[in-house]
């Protein structure tokens, strides 16, 4: 709408778009989490590592390829395929500590 002076109608969206334009979204990547746990798993776990590290190092490409989202500002996949990196992440985590827990007590 326009008011007394007669300026022209401003758009409510348009102030929000350039006030995001300049803001950088924050995307955690997951990539040297990712990268350690390739590390970690290969030095402690040797035989075992051929079953996990693989996922890892998936883990660590969908880490590299959100950077490269991130970083072209396609924020939506970004965040994508940093939560496949986060859940992998996660999944390889818990592995490792499964493997070193049940070769510390004899089992595997």
């Amino acid at each position: 709408m326009s008011d007394e002076r007669g300026d022209a109608p401003k758009e409510e969206g348009a102030q929000e778009q350039t006030a995001d334009k300049g803001k950088e979204k924050r995307v955690p990547t997951y990539f040297f989490p990712n990268f350690l746990l390739v590390a970690a798993m290969t030095v402690f776990c040797g035989p075992a590592a051929l079953i996990w590290a693989p996922l890892s190092f998936a883990g660590a490409c969908f880490a590299m390829s959100a950077s490269i989202d991130k970083s072209d500002r396609n924020y939506e996949k970004a965040a994508r395929n940093a939560r496949v990196a986060r859940i992998l992440f996660w999944t390889n985590f818990i592995g490792l500590a499964a493997i070193l827990l049940l070769g510390n007590y004899g089992l595997l």
